[in-house]
Order: structure tokens, then sequence, then C-alpha cells
């Protein structure tokens, strides 16, 4: 992903604790959306740092998702995010 550059927004659309405080999309060097981003905010449990937990979704997943969630044709919509849960097991980081 070189020259590539993202984009991060407030879920404003957020109504479910799980689903992301932040998403976004990263584009290409020619301007090509690529992939999808989710963003969770996180505290640790120990009291350490807060930090910011993510999530990438190529744009062919996304295309395949959409169309078999709602038979949309297969262009992929980036200007309006739709949050999308984060699997339990997945929660929390290896380090």
């Amino acid at each position: 992903m070189s020259n590539s550059r993202f984009v991060l927004f407030k879920n404003k659309n957020k109504t479910q604790e799980k689903q992301p405080d932040m998403t976004g999309n990263i584009e290409n060097a020619n301007g090509e959306k690529t992939h999808f981003i989710s963003g969770w905010f996180k505290t640790p449990e120990n009291g350490g740092a807060k930090f910011i937990s993510g999530e990438l979704t190529s744009a062919a997943e996304r295309a395949k998702y959409k169309k078999e969630s709602s038979n949309a044709t297969s262009n992929v919509e980036f200007s309006t995010p739709v949050a999308t849960a984060m699997p339990k097991e997945e929660d929390d980081l290896p380090f």
C-alpha cells in the first residue's frame, strides 16, 4: 500500500457498543478506495494508555458483503460508512 492515504471520521450512526467509534477508507496513489477502516477506542483494564484498535476490510470483501446482505450492486460506496461489529474473540490485541 505504498503512497496510500486514509481518512477516519467519528461514527455518528453508532447505536450499539460493539459498533466502531470511527470509520473511514484507504485510497491508493490513483485515488481508488481499496479498503474500509473501522476503529474502536480502548482503555486497558490494567490502567495503561488509551489506544485505538482497528480493522481493515478490502473493497472487494466489502462489496461481497453488501451484495450478500442487501442484493446491492457490486459497486463499493464509502461516502456513508456502515459500522460493523468486531467479533469478541478478536477484541484483544496479542501484545
